[in-house]
This record gives structure tokens, C-alpha cells and sequence, in this order.
């Protein structure tokens, strides 16, 4: 047994075990979980495409499609797949998201072990990113399929260009260029990953070298060495852009929103969640733009998009749990308990998102009226305060004119 404690290769075996174990057990509670009426409809429930399953012209269809405004075809594949083999199980479903994170859990801490040599710091940081708040939604939504696919193509393009730097061979460049393109295909987050294996090149892997002339000296060759892994990029770049034009919603105009405004939003948004990466409170499923969306906004649901209140928001949440994965442990978040007879429909729901709620629920009916009016006062969970908006005469107004639709 102590043999078997200390000999690295054990070691490494022991924690990898240890760490997808402790995702399969936290995350256990999606496996129960429905679809949501937030794009799980349209991804999967009610996507003909889907449900013809996994056939040549369904290949076809997904390689091509702008469906909802994003051009994911890997993603649309593996919904396919899913649907193969469990016909439209949710649990199914939210079961491959989970069996995908732990996959990159794995991978993360095996990618940073081969580079680094560091066992212990790499299995650490392997179970913060296994355990953070901010992987929840990724895990428990099955739209979000396309990040977990994303990332597990993005860390198979980590290691595969690790196997090349310690043996360069075309086949291996080869491995690097079809994971990129893979992880692409799934989701165009990882669009910058050329410029990260330019970074890993000065560490860890410090193939610069550590003076000035050595960088200098070598700095060209290893740019011009990514050049081909630019070409698939600026593909799916274009491709996205084309994708989010074909939907209003998913690319708005500048008249809507002017350049100047996106730069500063950039900005806060990157500030605002390396915050939420150090301490993750008053996390949402959406996070409108102070331009988009202004009711929202003064309901609360924007600040932490405005700079003016953006210090504010943060030390505000000191004194807050991140509820998002106190939820997941919990099994509150379980979205199999849907309104009933005499149920408020945005029961349990934050009160500052009522809005975007009711939005979606007059969308479920197909954007008919539906007579109702939403209410800060008569919608709100039992024991909850009314919410404070910044007209709160608007009480009582319905979905479509408190959105300014």
C-alpha cells in the first residue's frame, strides 16, 4: 500500500480517479433535471432535426445550419447522438454534459501535470475548476452542451500540441490543427487558443528561452510555426458573425448598441467576471447589456455591468453564498418541479429577473398575449419583499411593454 502511494505514476492515477469521482458525486443531481424553457427548447425538445437523430443529411443540416443564431455543428451532433441512444430523456442528456466535465477535469490535471511536472498544484487547480460555481451552468443546462464539448477539444488541443513540442512531426501538427477545428466546431470560444500556445511556449514549456536575444532570435519561428492554426480560426470567426447576423437578437445593430459602448462593455465584462472568478456571488443565467435591456437594468438584473456600480456589486457580495451551486447540492435547482395549478410561475425564481422570466414564459405560449400582467408585488415568492425597480409605478404592466417590445 505505501508503494503503491508513493510511485508517481500511481500518484497520478489515484488523484485523476479522485478528481472525476468528486464531480460524478457533486454533479449527481442533473440526472434528474428536465429541460429548461430557456433554449433547451429550441436546442433540443422541440428541434425536428434532433429528433431525426444521427443521419447523413442531419451531418449535412448541422455543418450548414445558423439555427438560433450560432453556427455549432459538433454541438448539434452530439445532441443527435444523445438522442440515438435515449431517445428525449433529459437526464440523458444532462448526463453527457456531466460525463464531459469530468472528462476535462481529468484532462485539465493530466495536460498541467505533463507540462509543469507539478502533481499537487495541478490537481488543485483541477479541482477548483472541477468544483467553481461559475462551471455550474455549463454542467446543468443541457444548451451549454457547447462549452463542455468546446473545452474537451480545447484541452485535447493543449495536450496533442504538448506531444508535438516534445517530438515535431507533421502527423502530430496534424492532431493539433483537428482538435482546434473540433473545438470550434463546437463552440468559437476558444478562438484565441493559438495566441495561448504561444504563451505556453514561454511557459511553461520555454521553448523562448529566458534572455532577450534568445526571445528574439526565436520568437519569429514560433509565430510563423501557429500561422496554419490562424486559418481555421478566422473561419469560424466569419462564420459566427454570419450566424449572429441571421438573428437580430444575437447581434444587434449599432444603431442599438454603438462601438464605443461594446469596447467599454468589453471592458467591465472581463472585470466583472475575473471578479466572479475569485469570489462567484449574484450569478445569473443572463446578464443583459445596460442598453439592451434598461428595465432590467434598473431592476438590478444589469449592475454588474455598469461601471458606476460595479464596486458596489462587489462589496455587496462578500456577504453573500454562491447560491448556484448551493442549489446544485442541494437539489433545489431541480427543474423537473414546474409551475402547477395555483403555482406562481417564476416561484423560487430571483425577483430581480422576473422580467426576463415573464418574457420567456409569454414566449413558451407561442408570443400570444396571455392577459396576464407582471407584478413585483403578486409575483414574488411567499416571503419575499416586492421588488424595487426604479419606477415602481410600473407594477402591474404587462411583459411585452416593461421590455419595451
Amino acid at each position: 500500500m505505501n508503494d503503491l502511494l508513493t510511485r508517481p505514476r500511481d500518484q497520478k492515477i489515484i488523484i485523476a480517479l479522485l478528481l472525476a469521482g468528486i464531480v460524478l458525486i457533486v454533479y449527481a443531481p442533473v440526472s434528474h433535471f428536465d429541460f429548461v424553457d430557456l433554449d433547451d427548447d429550441l436546442y433540443v425538445r422541440d428541434n425536428p432535426n434532433i429528433k431525426k437523430g444521427l443521419t447523413w443529411d442531419n451531418m449535412g443540416w448541422a455543418l450548414t445550419t445558423f439555427r438560433e443564431g450560432v453556427w455549432n455543428p459538433a454541438t448539434w451532433v452530439s445532441f443527435m447522438l444523445d438522442y440515438r441512444l435515449a431517445g428525449l430523456d433529459p437526464g440523458a442528456f444532462h448526463l453527457t454534459n456531466l460525463l464531459l466535465h469530468a472528462a476535462n477535469v481529468v484532462l485539465l490535471f493530466v495536460v498541467l501535470q505533463q507540462m509543469t511536472g507539478a502533481l499537487w498544484s495541478s490537481a488543485l487547480v483541477a479541482a477548483l475548476f472541477a468544483l467553481h460555481p461559475l462551471n455550474v451552468e455549463s454542467v446543468a443546462w443541457v444548451t451549454e452542451r457547447k462549452s463542455v464539448l468546446s473545452t474537451l477539444f480545447g484541452l485535447l488541443t493543449l495536450w496533442a500540441y504538448l506531444g508535438y513540442v516534445r517530438k515535431p512531426c507533421w502527423q502530430r501538427y496534424g492532431g493539433v490543427l483537428g482538435f482546434l477545428v473540433l473545438s470550434l466546431m463546437a463552440k468559437q470560444m476558444l478562438v484565441t487558443l493559438p495566441c495561448v500556445l504561444l504563451m505556453m511556449d514561454y511557459w511553461p514549456l520555454k521553448r523562448l528561452g529566458k534572455y532577450w536575444k534568445e526571445i528574439r532570435e526565436r520568437l519569429p519561428g514560433l509565430v510563423a510555426e501557429k500561422l496554419p492554426l490562424v486559418i481555421p480560426v478566422a473561419a469560424a470567426s466569419v462564420l459566427t458573425i454570419r450566424a449572429a447576423q441571421s438573428t437580430q437578437q444575437a447581434l444587434p445593430s449599432l444603431d442599438t448598441l454603438p462601438f464605443g459602448f461594446r469596447l467599454a462593455n468589453a471592458a467591465v465584462a472581463y472585470l466583472t467576471y475575473l471578479l466572479k472568478l475569485v469570489w462567484p456571488a449574484n450569478l445569473a443565467v443572463f446578464y443583459p447589456h445596460p442598453g439592451t435591456y434598461p428595465e432590467l437594468v434598473d431592476c438590478g438584473t444589469g449592475n454588474s455591468l455598469s461601471g458606476g456600480n460595479l464596486l458596489g456589486d462587489l462589496a455587496g457580495s462578500w456577504i453573500r453564498l454562491p447560491r448556484s451551486w448551493m442549489a446544485l447540492v442541494s437539489g433545489d435547482s431541480d427543474s423537473r418541479e414546474r409551475p402547477g395549478p395555483g403555482r406562481r410561475p417564476f416561484h423560487g425564481r430571483p425577483p430581480h429577473l422576473y422580467p426576463f422570466y415573464r418574457r420567456i414564459h409569454d414566449a413558451d405560449l407561442g408570443g400570444r398575449p396571455t392577459g396576464q400582467h407582471f407584478s413585483t408585488q403578486e409575483s414574488l415568492a411567499p416571503g419575499s419583499k416586492p421588488v424595487s425597480c426604479a419606477d415602481p409605478g410600473r407594477a402591474g404592466t404587462p411583459a411585452a411593454e416593461l421590455l419595451g417590445e
